[in-house]
């Protein structure tokens, strides 16, 4: 039941990917990496485990789903990075030398250029590409 599901969610996953990689490619914007975040603490690997804990079981639920979109990110043809989310905001600092006070502030400023909605997700989807750019880059 479990593979089942996989490969329904993966193929899921392809399919809305691989429509948003053509609009990006259309409007002329090629990407080669996708950064899916992980959680720092992984979930057992035994099923009956993870069903002891109710947070267990929310855990395992986030490791299957960003599994999967990692999966088709990589059938996609992308390269995959991971990262344990709550470490994006310390690798932006730390490689492009910004105290964390500067990022901050920078990621304030963003939210309110963007305008709602600036959650967590939006967030956390910036810090993780944020820390894979070129120090270059993200001095522009």
């Amino acid at each position: 039941w479990i593979d089942r599901v996989w490969a329904a969610v993966e193929v899921n996953c392809r399919r809305g990917l691989g429509a948003l990689l053509e609009d990006l490619d259309k409007a002329g914007v090629t990407l080669g990496v996708a950064v899916v975040p992980i959680a720092r603490a992984r979930p057992p690997d035994k099923l009956e485990e993870i069903l002891k804990s109710h947070s267990w079981m929310h855990a395992a639920e986030g490791d299957f789903y960003r599994g999967a979109v990692a999966a088709a990110c990589t059938a996609l043809g992308l390269e995959v990075r991971r990262g344990v989310e709550r470490d994006f905001s310390a690798e932006v600092c730390r490689r492009h030398a910004f105290p964390a006070a500067l990022l901050d502030m920078r990621m304030k400023s963003l939210g309110a250029a963007l305008g709602p909605p600036w959650s967590e997700d939006q967030k956390l989807a910036t810090l993780a590409a944020w820390s894979q750019l070129g120090e270059a880059v993200a001095e522009g």
